[in-house]
């Protein structure tokens, strides 16, 4: 599994790698730290995805790097578990769900808006016109 830089805020180009947490070989579990990138504005951690074993480290403490660059690569059993579960089916029974969702509506929220002022406009005007024939 490839290890990548993620994707940076809009108007940073490139990060440093700041700290570098892990050598080649190193066993990691899920959720540690591998490293971080700095930008200008934020500091984001890489964290390991499965526990596995760092190897083909591509980057070094101070090396520029872009958004989905690749940093390393994570081997080992349970990273093939992760990737070979990517894709996770849902039982809306098990939810509970005891009536089915219907269609979105296609009203907008400007419409109403719209609708909302056109009545606030009507009362207004009949508010006025009592007024005036007192």
């Amino acid at each position: 599994m490839k290890i990548v830089v993620p994707t940076l805020p809009e108007s940073e180009d490139s990060a440093v790698i700041s700290t570098l947490y892990v050598q080649e070989g190193d066993s990691v579990n899920e959720g540690q730290v591998l490293l971080e990138v700095e930008t200008s504005k934020v500091v984001l951690e890489v964290t390991a995805v499965a526990n596995g074993i760092i190897s083909g480290l591509m980057v070094s403490r101070g090396d520029y790097v872009n958004s989905e660059q690749v940093l390393m690569d994570l081997n080992g059993e349970d990273v093939t578990s992760y990737e070979e579960s990517e894709t996770i089916e849902v039982d809306p029974e098990s939810y509970g769900l005891e009536e089915e969702i219907g269609e979105p509506s296609t009203k907008s929220e400007s419409s109403s808006f719209g609708l909302w002022m056109v009545g606030l406009v009507v009362v207004i005007f009949i508010i006025s016109i009592s007024t005036k024939g007192l």
